[in-house]
């Protein structure tokens, strides 16, 4: 026996019951098909008499009855506990299993189990969703070890949630509250005196019934609220099938939204989510436990799933370098807010690259939060400690891109001192789906637009692992302002569409239109709603990006994005035509990890420029051309003006109906512009760096400037030319080649994008 089962009190439980029962069983097994023969409890042969275990009592005493064979056991059967139990001497589940144990330990107390007399039930989402947390991995410990403490707590912290006369009004809160203990309910059914058990079986049915009437097939696939919910029904309904007729409703409605799901993932197969990874890993955790259910009891095939064989890179391209957090893009923030242990295993047992297994061992060296310890029985189930894991190489790209989501990342690597950059220009939401939204064969709402952002344009620098411009975040209302891109000014005054006085049930009236972003300038289609706009009016924006690639240390994307911006906006006077032609954006990443920012407008009209970076981490400060920001660590970083403009800076509150906070901090470059074509330059470097320009020559089809970079006492000269027209023969024409950018290093030949 492994010395790690030995030394650990809680796990000589477990090593005893293994020993007991011999050496047949065998490790590192795929899960056999469920039998359908349970194995039942000699303790718990049948109800006592007037106790109805049928789940739909109907008032008449029923006769007592065993339990029946054919109950489903949702992630595996009894017949496989013998394997699973066996699992826990493999060594290499030591970390997993030492880490579980101690999880349980922390909660073998009867003052650990909530709801103790006195004690009111939560009254939010993250109290209810702390509140059943715990179960699962509870409740599978207590079924692998029948440790007589845990089962008791389990049981007993089973029967305190049901007791409860109200869940919370919260549907989400009721689903996973429903979630926590139908999974203790499918563990513990046998172990469950009959009572507890008729009367859990009946609460499950009570609030699947309920969540069942709030659902419908339209519901949208791609956002936390639906799968929540539809795994909450999907489980209600596995546990009770065989019990309770009425639970084929709830099964019918969640396989329908899963079987959507996998469908509309397939569609985008670079293995992007559309909330952004954040929000992600909340979604996910739900979706995967769903997905395995109708993989195993409905024969869902997701062997052949180009999303999933394309996920596990998604995740490491997604990570901040050190794998502490999420590049922070979509709702959300940049930490991960579930896993992301179990989910790499998921993704892996259904794809050859093994490239979410490594990004999980290297997580598990810095983990320090609390985002896996709930999921530690997701973790023993899906993960195979046989898997080899795929570490990037030296001819990994540094770039990538997910051409259906709009997104290009670039890493220098993935140690804690590497930098990334993520550029956003894309639609709405993926690119197909999108498409399919335009032609009708799609509904808008259904693809969740309102946990969508006007962001189009948008950086995120996270130089040395440090999170400098940031994008991601949860915000209220949907605004352009709180992104790192465009908005602008015009000669007519916006007509907002309310009144200070409108805003006195959000907001202090006087200090509103400054502190939330003023809405008297123009940004992207959308913006300002609570759901992200009108769906006739998101249906015509467009965003590319029609370059990401890499040479010889240097890293380049480009997109457009002026599509996403109206082609006429409401004034005090009418409508009138905002004017804006073309906006493309071009980034080159230099060898020395500085970031030059290539922007190109066409507009017919007069606007001011309003070029954005916004950031979380904290304050801008403004020296001339020039604003910087500290990190925690003590780094500050510099953004540089170096084709001019007045730089002010100022901070947005993220929600408005939460005015103690979180507050974005935004630095905003204006420049006034007449009608024409304009080119602005911008270079992100630390404060130990320094960039100069010697030569800026701007035409219609693109520019050409000279840059001098210092970087760790040494300087580098760069002739970079760019390519900014629409047409690919006026690129051509311009560049000399086909294709978009040009960077010659001195004394060095071409280098061609």
């Amino acid at each position: 026996m492994y010395d790690f089962i030995i030394m650990n009190p809680r796990l000589t439980i477990l090593a005893a019951m293994l020993a007991a029962c011999g050496t047949s069983f065998v490790n590192k097994t795929k899960q056999s098909p469920d039998s359908g023969a349970a194995v039942p409890s000699p303790a718990d042969t049948g109800d006592p008499a007037g106790v109805d275990d049928t789940a739909n009592p109907s008032g008449d005493p029923e006769p007592d009855a065993p339990i029946a064979s054919s109950h489903p056991r949702m992630f595996f059967s009894l017949s496989d506990v013998p394997r699973l139990q066996a699992q826990i001497y493999d060594f290499e589940r030591a970390e997993v299993v030492t880490t579980w144990d101690r999880y349980v330990s922390e909660r073998r107390s009867p003052s650990a189990i909530p709801l103790g007399e006195g004690t009111s039930p939560p009254t939010t989402d993250e109290g209810w969703s702390e509140l059943v947390a715990p179960l699962p991995s509870l409740a599978m410990f207590a079924l692998f070890t029948d440790d007589a403490e845990i089962v008791a707590n389990s049981l007993e912290w089973i029967a305190r949630v049901i007791a409860l006369d109200d869940w919370s009004e919260s549907d989400v809160s009721r689903a996973v509250t429903l979630q926590g203990i139908c999974i203790a309910y499918d563990m513990l059914h046998d172990k469950m005196d009959p009572t507890l058990r008729v009367a859990t079986r009946a609460r499950i049915i009570e609030q699947a019934v309920y969540l069942s009437s709030t659902v419908t097939d339209s519901d949208p696939w791609a956002v936390y609220e639906s799968h929540v919910v539809h795994t909450a029904l999907l489980m209600a309904g596995v546990v009770t099938e065989h019990d309770y007729e009425t639970s084929s409703i709830w099964l019918g409605q969640a396989r329908r939204f899963f079987n959507r799901t996998a469908e509309q993932m397939d569609i985008i197969a670079d293995g992007s989510w559309p909330e952004g990874p954040s929000l992600a890993s909340s979604t996910l955790t739900h979706a995967f436990q769903s997905l395995s259910i109708m993989e195993r009891h409905f024969g869902l095939d997701l062997a052949d799933s180009p999303w999933l064989h394309a996920r596990g890179d998604a995740m490491l391209r997604l990570a901040v370098p050190g794998f502490t957090g999420v590049l922070a893009v979509g709702d959300g923030s940049d930490q991960w807010k579930r896993g992301p242990e179990h989910q790499t295993c998921f993704v892996d047992a259904h794809s050859d690259a093994r490239a979410a297994t490594w990004l999980r061992e290297q997580h598990l060296l810095v983990e320090t939060g609390t985002s896996r310890q709930h999921d530690l029985w997701l973790e023993f189930l899906w993960c195979d400690p046989s898997w080899m894991p795929t570490p990037p190489t030296a001819a990994s790209s540094p770039t990538h891109l997910f051409d259906q989501w709009g997104v290009a990342t670039w890493h220098s690597g993935f140690s804690a001192t590497d930098s990334a950059l993520l550029f956003k220009a894309g639609p709405p939401v993926s690119d197909a789906i999108w498409q399919s939204v335009r032609d009708g064969d799609t509904d808008a709402a259904s693809v969740g637009t309102e946990h969508l952002h006007p962001d189009a344009g948008s950086i995120a620098w996270y130089p040395n692992g440090q999170p400098v411009l940031t994008i991601g975040r949860t915000t209220r209302p949907k605004r352009t302002a709180l992104a790192n891109t465009y908005t602008f000014q015009a000669d007519h005054a916006v007509d907002p569409g309310w009144s200070p006085d409108d805003t006195s049930e959000w907001w202090s009236p006087s200090t509103f239109p400054h502190q939330v972003g003023l809405a008297t300038n123009v940004g992207q289609v959308g913006e300002w709603k609570f759901d992200y706009g009108p769906e006739e009016s998101l249906k015509d924006s467009s965003a590319a990006i029609h370059l990401v690639d890499n040479a010889s240390g240097i890293a380049v994307m480009a997109g457009d994005f002026g599509g996403m911006y109206p082609t006429e906006f409401n004034t005090l006077d009418g409508w009138v035509d905002l004017g804006l032609e073309r906006l493309n954006r071009t980034i080159v990443v230099l060898p020395e990890h500085i970031v030059l920012v290539i922007d190109r407008l066409d507009h017919t009209t007069n606007l001011v420029h309003n070029a954005h970076f916004t950031s979380t981490t904290s304050g801008f400060g403004v020296s001339g051309t020039t604003g910087t920001l500290t990190t925690p660590d003590g780094q500050t970083w510099a953004i540089d003006a170096l084709s001019g403009g007045s730089l002010s800076s100022d901070q947005l509150i993220q929600e408005i109906d939460r005015p103690s906070g979180p507050w974005v901090q935004r630095l905003t470059v204006a420049n006034s512009r007449s009608a024409g074509v304009h080119h602005h330059l911008y270079a992100l470097r630390s404060t130990s760096q320094s960039i100069t320009t010697s030569g800026w020559t701007a035409t219609e089809n693109g520019i050409e400037t000279d840059v001098t970079v210092y970087s760790d006492g040494l300087s580098s000269a760069y002739t970079i030319r760019v390519a900014t027209d629409a047409t690919a023969a006026e690129r051509e024409a311009y560049l000399g080649f086909s294709g978009f950018i040009s960077v010659t290093p001195a004394s060095a030949s071409e280098i061609r994008f």
